[in-house]
């Protein structure tokens, strides 16, 4: 498990959810990711289903993601948590790699 804590200065709130959850925008700047699918999404809970490639080095084959999004606000935060969707990755049988194992928890507040 990895943890870590990140200070954005002179961001909101809202423009770090913004900026996690646009992946039109993060394939201008995340050089990893080839490409990616929404799958479905349910607005009346904040959930997603997405597709992503990421490139790896030459060395290493691609990876593929399946997973289930969610972000909701409490208060003056936001909670977003991301998950592999296993049941999705089984029917991915023509993947040469595939993430089984991958969560991501990220709790956003303003500092004042």
């Amino acid at each position: 498990m990895h943890c870590s804590q990140t200070i954005f200065e002179d961001a909101t709130p809202e423009l770090v959810r913004d900026f996690f959850w646009d992946d039109d925008f993060r394939l201008k700047w995340d050089p990893m990711l080839v490409c990616f699918k929404i799958l479905d999404e349910f607005p009346q809970n904040g959930t997603t289903i997405i597709h992503w490639i990421k490139k790896f080095p030459f060395f290493c084959s691609d990876r593929e993601y399946i997973f289930g999004r969610r972000i909701w606000e409490s208060g003056k935060a936001y909670y977003c948590v991301t998950k592999v969707s296993a049941k999705l990755l089984l029917s991915m049988r023509n993947c040469k790699m595939f993430s089984k194992k991958f969560k991501l928890y990220i709790f956003i507040q303003g500092s004042k």
